[in-house]
């Protein structure tokens, strides 16, 4: 409105048209006057259920998130536990994860090649190996300190504990929950051990 105020003051005229002398407009204009005032029907759309939009709205967010997550040149720890974005949030749903937990999925914890990473720490060699990095994969999987405790986890989880594994040992409340417990031993001693 103001816009046109001033082109008025220049004394200029301004006429606003629409659909003037095109017959097929007027016509078209003319049917959705009539239809809008004589028909009382509800809409088409209305016959979609809202759940049912919401769904395909959280379906195209998944399929979006999961390409993101794929391309993502980050997160590689975390991809290895979790690869499947709906089976991640389903899990993470599940959870109540504490934050040395987190760290374990992340990678981003007390662990020597992390803070070694940051300069935080001379080394990420482990104390079983200096040849060897201490890293989540190492701990978890391979470290000698915690061969009792990673059989003890493996002969109740019925499952070898290895990379590959780690995934369908997540997946399952079952197998899940003494795994975690597992995990947070080692990283919340890997955290005191590399202050």
């Amino acid at each position: 409105m103001k816009c046109l105020r001033d082109i008025r003051t220049q004394g200029k005229r301004v006429t606003l048209l629409a659909h003037v002398g095109t017959p097929g407009n007027e016509r078209a204009d003319e049917l959705a006057k009539n239809a809008a005032l004589k028909k009382k029907t509800i809409a088409d759309y209305s016959k979609v259920p809202i759940s049912y939009i919401r769904g395909r709205i959280r379906e195209e967010s998944i399929i979006k998130w999961q390409a993101r997550y794929d391309a993502s040149s980050t997160g590689s720890v975390t991809r290895a536990f979790l690869p499947c974005v709906r089976s991640a949030k389903k899990i993470l749903y599940d959870g109540g994860f504490i934050p040395t937990q987190v760290q374990v999925l992340t990678g981003h914890g007390g662990f020597a090649s992390y803070l070694h990473r940051f300069k935080l720490k001379d080394s990420s060699s482990c104390e079983c190996d200096p040849n060897l990095e201490e890293t989540v994969w190492h701990l978890l999987c391979e470290c000698p300190r915690y061969g009792r405790d990673r059989m003890e986890l493996e002969i109740e989880i019925q499952q070898k504990l290895d990379k590959p594994a780690l995934r369908e040992i997540l997946a399952h409340k079952k197998s899940r929950k003494p795994f975690l417990a597992f995990a947070t031993r080692v990283a919340l001693a890997a955290a005191i051990r590399n202050r």
